[in-house]
Protein backbone atom coordinates (compact mmCIF):
# COMPACT_ATOMS: atom_id res chain seq x y z
CA UNK A 1 0.00 0.00 0.00
CA UNK A 2 1.43 3.11 -1.57
CA UNK A 3 1.17 6.80 0.59
CA UNK A 4 -1.95 8.62 -0.36
CA UNK A 5 -1.26 12.29 -0.86
CA UNK A 6 -2.54 15.24 0.75
CA UNK A 7 -5.31 17.20 -0.94
CA UNK A 8 -4.21 21.08 -0.03
CA UNK A 9 -5.50 24.49 -1.03
CA UNK A 10 -9.23 23.14 -2.03
CA UNK A 11 -11.39 25.82 -3.76
CA UNK A 12 -14.56 25.78 -4.81
CA UNK A 13 -16.19 27.81 -8.09
CA UNK A 14 -19.92 27.70 -7.34
CA UNK A 15 -22.60 28.59 -10.02
CA UNK A 16 -25.49 29.51 -10.28
CA UNK A 17 -28.04 27.43 -12.94
CA UNK A 18 -30.09 30.75 -14.63
CA UNK A 19 -33.48 30.22 -16.52
CA UNK A 20 -36.02 32.88 -17.52
CA UNK A 21 -39.64 32.19 -16.43
CA UNK A 22 -41.27 28.55 -18.37
CA UNK A 23 -37.43 27.19 -17.62
CA UNK A 24 -36.35 28.92 -20.88
CA UNK A 25 -32.56 29.88 -22.10
CA UNK A 26 -30.97 27.49 -19.70
CA UNK A 27 -27.32 29.08 -19.26
CA UNK A 28 -24.66 28.70 -16.62
CA UNK A 29 -22.95 31.50 -14.35
CA UNK A 30 -20.18 31.78 -11.98
CA UNK A 31 -21.32 33.04 -8.69
CA UNK A 32 -18.72 35.75 -9.59
CA UNK A 33 -20.13 37.03 -12.71
CA UNK A 34 -23.88 36.46 -11.38
CA UNK A 35 -25.79 40.26 -10.70
CA UNK A 36 -28.25 41.25 -8.50
CA UNK A 37 -30.15 42.04 -11.95
CA UNK A 38 -29.83 38.71 -13.31
CA UNK A 39 -31.03 37.12 -9.85
CA UNK A 40 -34.11 39.34 -9.48
CA UNK A 41 -34.53 38.43 -13.46
CA UNK A 42 -34.25 34.50 -12.32
CA UNK A 43 -37.47 32.06 -13.76
CA UNK A 44 -37.26 30.82 -9.94
CA UNK A 45 -39.01 33.94 -8.32
CA UNK A 46 -42.30 32.64 -9.72
CA UNK A 47 -41.94 30.17 -6.51
CA UNK A 48 -40.48 33.00 -4.10
CA UNK A 49 -37.75 35.07 -3.41
CA UNK A 50 -34.46 34.44 -5.07
CA UNK A 51 -31.04 36.73 -4.69
CA UNK A 52 -27.56 36.85 -4.57
CA UNK A 53 -27.17 37.65 -1.02
CA UNK A 54 -29.90 33.78 -0.94
CA UNK A 55 -27.11 31.96 -2.76
CA UNK A 56 -24.74 33.34 -0.20
CA UNK A 57 -26.80 32.14 2.84
CA UNK A 58 -26.89 28.61 0.60
CA UNK A 59 -23.03 28.22 0.78
CA UNK A 60 -21.98 29.76 3.94
CA UNK A 61 -24.45 26.71 5.34
CA UNK A 62 -23.83 23.87 3.23
CA UNK A 63 -19.91 24.55 2.43
CA UNK A 64 -17.52 24.13 5.25
CA UNK A 65 -15.70 27.81 6.21
CA UNK A 66 -11.88 26.27 5.51
CA UNK A 67 -12.89 25.95 1.80
CA UNK A 68 -12.74 29.84 0.13
CA UNK A 69 -16.07 29.91 -2.17
CA UNK A 70 -16.41 33.06 -2.26
CA UNK A 71 -14.47 36.40 -4.44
Amino acid sequence: MGIIPLISDIRLTPVVTHYDYGYANLRLYKFSDYTPELAAAHGVQQYGTFSCDYIINVLKGAVDERYPVLP
